[in-house]
């Protein structure tokens, strides 16, 4: 996995994290694997980058429809 897609999935985990409340699940949904998507998720959670992460709506909901 590349920096760069890390850091997107991290974004993605942030969205997920604040729309379902689900560590795992917003894992999942941004990319991580799933053995991974727990961890990954507690790791972003603790990273000072993203506690604080102003992104448009409009951008999130992009990422989102790529998501799916």
């Amino acid at each position: 996995m590349t920096q760069n897609s890390n850091s997107v999935k991290r974004k993605l985990f942030c969205y997920f994290f604040l729309k379902l409340g689900n560590i795992h699940e917003a894992g999942i949904k941004a990319g991580f694997p799933e053995k991974d998507a727990y961890i990954e998720g507690i790791k972003t959670l603790e990273l000072p980058t993203y506690r604080t992460l102003p992104v448009s709506y409009t951008h999130l909901r992009a990422h989102e429809t790529c998501a799916d």
